[in-house]
């Protein structure tokens, strides 16, 4: 007689940064072992990847796609998946003032409580100039998968901004990115001066983002401290 398999319960969660609506189950052990051993590694394309193969596979909702998603949209399902799979505490550990103190701190956080930040973008739509607004999109889990770990930060973080922009106004014209070459579009950011590239690059950091942070007491030399953790990976370590 075979062994019986057990029935894994479903959960309906709202992702911050869409809205959309989606049915997930807890990860099982199986699929557990593949995260943890590319957490191991850490290496993180590799974490990426392991992250979307068990997102797609625990997340049972018709025309859901992993790739299409935000980044932070991803690490919110991930924590809700842990929570249901593991339990809703995790402890994390960090160094008071490397180098200073050294005091390793260890502090349990309820992976429910963690919540995305406040988008600051009032709009997509961002003003270059009087004539000039670019239309934008946050990162797809997708465009950050494709970024090459053999390029420069400055180059990947050039593409990454390229990749978001979806339409350009001139005045009363639209212009459609998908429209036009990536050379073409090269040329109109290197058109650009610093200032009017740099309310690009606010736009994403006024993005949602996943972090968590906590105060606390150094029981070695008593200083108070706040501590941001954000990224999958710093909420288990």
């Amino acid at each position: 007689m075979a062994l019986p398999l057990l029935n894994v319960a479903k959960y309906d969660l709202e992702l911050p940064s869409s809205g959309e609506k989606i049915q997930y189950r807890p990860f099982l052990v199986k699929e557990e072992k593949v995260l943890l051993q590319a957490m191991e590694g850490q290496d993180e394309k590799e974490i990426l990847r392991a992250l979307k193969q068990l997102i797609t596979q625990c997340v049972d909702t018709e025309g859901f796609r992993v790739d299409d998603i935000a980044m932070v949209d991803l690490e919110y399902i991930f924590l809700r998946m842990r929570a249901k799979a593991v339990g809703d505490i995790s402890t994390v550990s960090f160094k008071h003032k490397p180098g200073e103190c050294d005091e390793v701190i260890k502090i349990e956080i309820d992976l429910t409580k963690v919540e995305p930040t406040k988008s600051k973008n009032e709009s997509d739509l961002v003003k270059i100039t009087d004539e000039v607004q670019v239309r934008m999109m946050p990162p797809t889990v997708k465009a950050l998968s494709n970024i090459d770990g053999s390029k420069s930060q400055i180059d990947s973080a050039f593409n990454t901004i390229r990749d978001c922009i979806t339409e350009i106004y001139f005045n009363e014209e639209l212009f459609s990115v998908q429209d036009h070459t990536t050379k073409e579009v090269d040329d109109f950011i290197d058109s650009l001066s610093s200032n009017q590239f740099s309310k690009l690059r606010d736009y994403f950091d006024n993005l949602p983002a996943l972090k968590h942070d906590i105060e606390y007491t150094c029981p070695k030399c008593n200083e108070t401290e706040t501590q941001t953790i954000q990224g999958v990976a710093s909420f288990f370590g």
